[in-house]
């Protein structure tokens, strides 16, 4: 017998008394793995939508209900089958509701930019350009006609918009940068804007404000 063929059957023999299945190096161990882990499910945002309540920054005319009248689910509202922005300034800051204030009733809603910068104003919703003028009180105004009796109206603004009277603008479409043109503006940079229902046509000598102007941020947004 060849002395190959002799440690061949030594080797056999050794690994059937110690338990071994092989004379080789045996392999590095492998890491012991688990089940994948499953993805984190992302956050479901449930906090209200927040028009803007600015750190240091009064609201001229708080009603008791202030909660539910500036913390909404959504930055729209709906009237009449007319969805529109409530706070067409995006990024700005709420400093004026509507109801009373100063002994009047404020109309409309304030906003300014953060740090009392300006901030561009838009289009609340899709329409069509019925005023846009100077007035002494309320600067650069532009009113938007939204169809079924539903209109916004956007002053003191920086320069007078582009948009010419008949034309029809987009939801969102820039109009002009917030400012402090007009009287009422008191030199305070920021946009007044007005919801307003009706029929501007039909409105007697005052036009546009004899509508019926409304709080916006007390209405739903589901139509």
């Amino acid at each position: 017998m060849s002395l190959l063929m002799r440690i061949t059957l030594i080797a056999s023999f050794l690994g059937t008394i110690y338990g071994c299945t092989s004379l080789t190096t045996p392999s590095s161990p492998q890491p012991v793995t688990g089940p994948k882990d499953k993805p984190t499910p992302e956050p479901v945002n449930t906090a209200p939508f927040d028009l803007m309540l600015c750190d240091g920054e009064r609201v001229s005319n708080v009603q008791t209900s202030l909660d539910s009248r500036v913390e909404r689910n959504s930055a729209l509202a709906c009237l009449q089958d007319v969805k529109f922005m409530v706070a067409p300034a995006p990024g700005a800051c709420i400093t004026s509701g509507f109801g009373p204030r100063f002994g009047t009733t404020h109309k409309g809603l304030d906003f300014q930019g953060p740090g009392r910068s300006a901030v561009m104003v838009v289009a609340a919703a899709a329409g069509t350009v019925v005023i846009n003028k100077w007035r002494d009180d309320l600067g650069h105004w532009i009113v938007l006609d939204h169809g079924n009796g539903i209109y916004t109206g956007y002053g003191h603004l920086q320069d007078a918009p582009k948009q010419a009277v008949n034309s029809t603008v987009n939801a969102e479409e820039p109009l002009a940068m917030m400012g402090a043109t007009g009287k009422a503006a008191r030199g305070k940079l920021h946009l007044h804007v007005e919801f307003a229902k009706g029929m501007l046509k039909q409105a007697e000598h005052g036009g546009y404000f004899n509508l019926d102007r409304f709080d916006p941020l007390v209405l739903p947004e589901d139509c």
